[in-house]
């Protein structure tokens, strides 16, 4: 077996990206915009298929950066 003395790179993963203040706006305007639906749903405001429909479009306005980490609600 060989050891190789760790130098603190992770040469699989590759660089990673940082983001750019646009998409760190837009990441932020999604979060804002989900509290805001959920505000609404929990006061029953909203349905949950017109919270669920908000979602989606919020998706597609702000396209944040996690959203595909996120699990569907």
């Amino acid at each position: 077996m060989q050891v190789k003395q760790f130098n603190g790179e992770f040469p699989w993963i590759g660089e990673v990206k940082k983001p750019t203040h646009e998409e760190l706006q837009q990441e932020y305007n999604y979060l804002v915009a989900e509290k805001l639906a959920k505000s609404l749903l929990e006061a029953s405001l909203i349905t949950e298929k017109e919270y669920k429909l908000v979602m989606k479009r919020m998706l597609k306005l702000y396209r944040p950066l996690y959203a595909s980490l996120m699990p569907d609600e």
